[in-house]
């Protein structure tokens, strides 16, 4: 077995003369044990090794026509003035390589020769070079080992979920449930640690054991949390509370206990006035619970429910919404950067969600207000097979018109209603049919003067 030693600093060549001999110590064995040497520590790939060593950028010039692969080498290293070592007994150093280079880097020109070839260079602390047998790839994790763990966050008492909970496995892994409640894990086999939080809930620390791809639903129960004297210090070197790396930027959500716990307007709690207390939004009036976001104008905002849009989301020429606070779960605020899947906005979306209903027991309360009067039911569907909810509003003005003494003023109309329905069935293991309904009316008539108008929305959301 012969190799093959170059270096240009022929006058000290004794120097080179123990490096040279260990190299050839650690690679004179045989072809099939390349892969198995074991290079010194400071030796490290040609790929991986800096750019600013000055003998990987000295250029060279050259221009051979089909000769051996490590001839090819042997001349790049010569004008370059640099040690090289390559044992005859390597695969491929006979093949044949036309190379034609002008002014280029030792670095690139040793990478345009071995493109092709199962070899790899060594770089030492002195740029010295050696020839090994390329090491074979660590094979990427197939995705099929990946074991799917997916479910809802929800609620321990009442069943309904838990939007946008968040989901932290083995203290690495962070992942969000989505606005359904609804989370998906790829986890390997084995015993993960997961940790659940939802702002409302008590925390939730378990050990999940994956054997195989399966559905769990995660319970929170709810949790009062009493504040006493708080004082909040920042400084500049303490993370904000922002994330940059994530897109959901100037996204508000209002939390419906805290709405409701707010002084309400003629005792109607509005979640859309509510809105007007955040940052960048403004009230259009004091008589109208219309919003401005960032200087934009009312109809620039985006009003879905259930994700179905509302054209018109307010009752009593504006002077209240139409979404009643019972029956609603979620809502939230995208004043920009406002995701695709909402089509294009020029100033805001208001995100609402219905609430699913009581799926333990049957549940149900009532209340009367100065302008109108509430109900709601929810509660299991028969088998436990999923929840309900029903709630309605109504005003009745026109009632106390009727007790007017005047017979022109008892003739007119001036009331509204609305009516909030939601189902969720269970459908197997994994699936759920989803069902919504909006209905909402206004009429105000004058008989005597031959005025009489009428408007009002109607939305389904089947999913």
């Amino acid at each position: 077995m012969t190799s093959t030693v170059l270096g240009a600093r022929r006058h000290a060549w004794w120097r080179a003369v123990p490096l040279t001999a260990v190299l050839l110590c650690a690679l004179a064995r045989p072809v099939h044990a390349q892969n198995r040497v074991t290079p010194p520590r400071d030796y490290v790939s040609l790929d991986s090794a800096s750019t600013a060593r000055g003998g990987l950028l000295r250029p060279v010039s050259l221009r051979l026509q089909q000769v051996p692969l490590v001839r090819a080498l042997e001349e790049i290293a010569m004008q370059a003035r640099l040690s090289f070592v390559a044992d005859r007994a390597l695969p491929g150093l006979d093949r044949l390589v036309t190379v034609n280079l002008a002014a280029t880097p030792v670095r690139d020109a040793m990478r345009t020769v071995l493109r092709d070839a199962s070899l790899e260079l060594l770089v030492g602390p002195n740029d010295q070079l050696v020839l090994r047998v390329r090491a074979p790839r660590a094979a990427a994790p197939r995705s099929r080992d990946a074991l799917r763990l997916s479910g809802y966050v929800r609620n321990v008492s009442s069943g309904e979920v838990v939007r946008r909970a968040q989901l932290v496995v083995n203290g690495t892994t962070n992942r969000e449930a989505n606005e359904e409640g609804f989370y998906v894990l790829l986890l390997p086999e084995g015993e993960h640690q997961l940790q659940v939080r939802a702002l409302g809930f008590a925390p939730l620390d378990t050990v999940i054991k994956l054997t195989e791809s399966r559905t769990l639903d995660l319970s929170l129960r709810p949790r009062t949390v009493v504040l006493t004297a708080m004082k909040v210090e920042a400084s500049k070197n303490e993370r904000g509370d922002l994330d940059p790396k994530l897109p959901d930027m100037s996204v508000a959500r209002l939390d419906m206990n805290i709405v409701r716990k707010a002084p309400p307007l003629l005792g109607e709690v509005d979640p859309l006035r509510s809105l007007t207390l955040l940052p960048g939004v403004s009230a259009a009036s004091d008589a109208s619970s219309a919003f401005n976001v960032r200087g934009g104008s009312v109809d620039q905002n985006l009003v879905l429910l259930d994700e179905a849009t509302l054209y018109n989301p307010s009752h009593v020429l504006g002077f209240l919404s139409t979404f009643n606070a019972d029956a609603v779960d979620d809502v939230t605020l995208y004043k920009g950067a406002i995701p695709a899947k909402f089509g294009g906005r020029l100033s805001s979306v208001v995100d609402v969600r219905q609430r699913e209903g009581n799926i333990r027991e049957f549940a149900g309360s009532a209340s009367i207000g100065l302008l109108a009067s509430r109900v709601i039911v929810e509660g299991p569907l028969p088998g436990n097979r999923g929840s309900f909810m029903v709630a309605g509003r109504r005003s009745y003005a026109d009632a106390f018109l009727r007790l007017a003494s005047d017979s022109s003023i008892r003739q007119n109309e001036a009331f509204f209603y609305d009516i909030n329905a939601k189902a969720n069935l269970r459908l197997g293991q994994n699936g759920a049919l989803l069902f919504s309904t909006f209905v909402g009316r206004d009429r105000f008539a004058q008989p005597t003067e031959q005025i009489g108008v009428g408007w009002g929305n109607r939305s389904s959301t089947l999913r």
